[in-house]
């Protein structure tokens, strides 16, 4: 299993493009580009049109998760989280993308 992080969307588009991810999490405030731009960027790109990716923010909104839904995330958390609402939300995110 290979894991990597990034400051931000820019960063996190630029690893994109080097290696294949079969599972992505962001958050939806972060420098340079936000989470929302971010997915919609990830899934204009067809390695990544399938791949599950979950939202973990602060970010709480109906409007908020509206974008991020229409932008193609597959899940959203609120922080705080504990580590099983987590462990469970991704389980279930997978298997949402696996329908």
């Amino acid at each position: 299993m290979n894991i990597q992080s990034a400051e931000d969307g820019v960063e996190a588009l630029a690893l994109s493009a080097e290696e294949e991810y079969d599972f992505i999490i962001t958050d939806i405030n972060m420098p340079n580009m936000d989470g929302i731009e971010l997915i919609q960027k990830l899934r204009d790109k067809l390695d990544y049109i399938d791949v599950p990716i979950m939202v973990l923010t602060t970010e709480w909104s109906a409007e908020m998760k509206k974008q991020g839904r229409e932008a193609g995330a597959t899940s959203w958390i609120v922080k705080p989280f504990d580590t099983e609402l987590l462990h469970n939300a991704i389980l279930e995110t997978i298997k949402k993308a696996q329908e």
